[in-house]
């Protein structure tokens, strides 16, 4: 199977400027990715608008691609960076494994074991690696602030708050670790349909 491990690694950061090449642990923030995907012994490459970044890429042991400058703004869709960006890559790989540099601590065995289910499952398009949500952060415990006033973010009124921990739905998020189909890609989303 031809797989590889995409990373994004953009510049342009707000909230924490260069937060992909900060340093943690001891090594910039990026490099956590790369060696989780080395560990996993696969073809690695970071894309990036940004030189240094490239540069820290090519110091750690991956590939890299520099990213169009109309691919790295703040609100590009990450689909459009990999629908543009993984069809450069040659061969085209059939499957990808997206890392995005702010997971910096994945399990490169539960990734191992989460690319055997797929490709040892064909009828799935994607898998994509959750957390928990804990129960005092579940989405029915949320209120937001509309235009009509405060509600519960999944659009009930408070009065119809549910508080009894037993009673949530579990909710999961993800956290940064997507593997796809790159026929996806081709067919509109990340996902596919299974």
């Amino acid at each position: 199977m031809n797989i590889i491990a995409f990373i994004p690694a953009r510049q342009g950061s707000k909230s924490i400027p260069d937060k992909n090449i900060k340093e943690l642990g001891g090594k910039p923030l990026l490099a956590w990715s790369i060696e989780t995907a080395q560990k996993c012994e696969l073809r690695t490459i970071v894309n990036s608008d940004n030189q240094e970044y490239l540069d820290i890429a090519k110091k750690y042991g991956a590939e890299v691609m520099i990213r169009p400058e109309d691919l790295a703004q703040d609100k590009t869709p990450m689909f459009s960076v990999l629908e543009s960006e993984v069809f450069k890559i040659e061969p085209i790989p059939e499957f990808v494994l997206l890392l995005q540099p702010t997971t910096p601590f994945r399990s490169a065995k539960k990734i191992k074991i989460a690319l055997s289910f797929l490709i040892n499952n064909p009828e799935y398009d994607s898998l994509v690696m959750c957390e928990r949500v804990p129960d005092k952060y579940s989405p029915e415990q949320v209120i937001i602030n509309t235009p009509t006033g405060l509600r519960m973010a999944n659009g009930l009124p408070i009065p119809q708050r549910i508080t009894a921990r037993q009673s949530h739905k579990e909710a999961w998020v993800p956290q940064g670790t997507y593997i796809f189909k790159t026929s996806n890609l081709k067919e509109g989303n990340l996902y596919g349909n299974k």
